[in-house]
């Protein structure tokens, strides 16, 4: 049987390394979403070695989009019954040229919701009738230690919109665990 998994914002960093690690598994059809399908650190996915019996599907989305999540999930929909695990990793960070609270852009605000938040309901909303149709679902999200109110003071550097945008996930996605508990749904922070 095959182990299915779709991981979000995979060109570089974390989202690379978990699409390498997981096509590593044998058995494992790894669906590898990208803003732009055509560069070439999307067509490099492809050169990852595979397992025996593992592959990969590479699909558009651009976080900010309300219709690619759905788009690419209609798109895999025929090659694959169910997603086991949804890694929801694109995310989004900028410092504003006035990072103080008092002093912020609302426009900033809101482009780091827009990817952060947003684009992970976005994700979220299109892969659920995938992950209810897996025997033990899972929906991870990549926060940040910039998202917990606790740590707010602590952290060198200026995480306010970004920490807020993360924030709200992870309210969120202590939502989904309420709201669906066929689903295993957790934020991690992976540094």
């Amino acid at each position: 049987m095959t182990y299915n998994i779709l991981i979000s914002g995979t060109t570089k960093g974390l989202g690379r390394a978990l699409v390498e690690k997981y096509l590593g598994r044998p058995n494992t059809l790894v669906v590898a979403t990208v803003r732009d399908p055509s560069t070439s650190e999307a067509t490099s996915l492809q050169d990852l070695p595979k397992a025996e019996g593992s592959d990969l599907i590479v699909v558009r989305i651009e976080a900010r989009s309300d219709t690619d999540a759905l788009e690419a999930v209609n798109t895999i929909s025929s090659k694959l019954s169910h997603l086991d695990l949804v890694i929801a990793n694109s995310g989004f960070y900028t410092v504003p040229a006035a990072p103080q609270i008092a002093k912020i852009a609302p426009s900033d605000l809101l482009d780091h919701v827009n990817v952060n938040t947003a684009g992970t309901i976005r994700l979220f909303q299109a892969t659920l009738p995938l992950l209810q149709k897996a025997k033990e679902p899972i929906f991870a999200y990549i926060s940040s230690m910039a998202g917990s109110i606790a740590l707010t003071g602590d952290l060198p550097f200026p995480t306010g919109i970004y920490g807020a945008s993360k924030a709200a996930m992870n309210f969120l996605v202590r939502r989904i665990h309420q709201e669906h508990p066929e689903l295993i749904s957790v934020a991690l922070h992976p540094g």
